[in-house]
């Protein structure tokens, strides 16, 4: 269920900065603080999406796709697969 709740409230919280409804932002950011660290997705797709971008450094003109890609992940997942 937490999982769920913040893969509602994260799209929420941001076009609700982009679109200055303060009132909105501040309510999903308060419940986004509420969950802490519960991830959207599972570990093992955290874990394959940082050495697919890894793999992906070796290609200079990929550079930019693969440092939005590392940067992501969660740190605890990036500090357990390297």
């Amino acid at each position: 269920m937490n999982r769920l709740r913040k893969s509602i409230l994260l799209p929420a919280r941001y076009f609700s900065y982009r679109f200055r409804w303060l009132k909105v932002y501040y309510w999903a950011d308060k419940k986004l603080f509420a969950l802490g660290n519960t991830l959207v997705l599972p570990v093992w797709y955290y874990v394959w999406l940082f050495h697919f971008s890894m793999k992906l450094l070796g290609y200079k003109a990929l550079h930019k796709i693969a440092d939005k890609a590392i940067h992501t992940i969660p740190y605890n997942i990036r500090f357990l697969a390297s």
